[in-house]
Formats: C-alpha cells, structure tokens, sequence
C-alpha cells in the first residue's frame, strides 16, 4: 500500500472496470477536464453506456475539501 498526501481541491476518479473496459484514458482524462464533479461523473456514466456498458458502472468524483 502507498500513502499519497493530499491537498484541499484535488480531485480523484473511483470506478470499476465496468468504466475502463469501455472508455480510454484519454476519454477520461479530457471528461475530467472539461467537467466539474457531478457533471463529469454524469458524463462519463454516460459515454459508457452509449459505447455499449452494461447497466452496472460503477464511479464516484471524489474531491478533497478544506478542513
């Protein structure tokens, strides 16, 4: 296991390979960027569906807040 620091306002992606199996990193890297949280996790959910996902993907935005 690795501890990794983390600072207010970082940003992380959590999903199941019911995501990755359908979409490259470099889809998921430009949604990330064009879209805040929600949004983004909407549209990924979203573009994995569309290229043929089951109905079971998983995924969370998760962003560190201020203490």
């Amino acid at each position: 296991m690795t501890a990794t620091p983390v600072a207010s306002g970082d940003r992380y992606l959590i999903f199941t390979d019911g995501l990755t199996d359908l979409l490259t990193t470099d889809v998921l890297d430009e949604v990330m960027r064009e879209y805040d949280d929600g949004r983004a996790a909407f549209e990924l959910w979203k573009a994995a569906i569309a290229a043929g996902g089951p109905e079971n993907i998983t995924l969370a935005v998760v962003r560190v807040g201020d203490e």
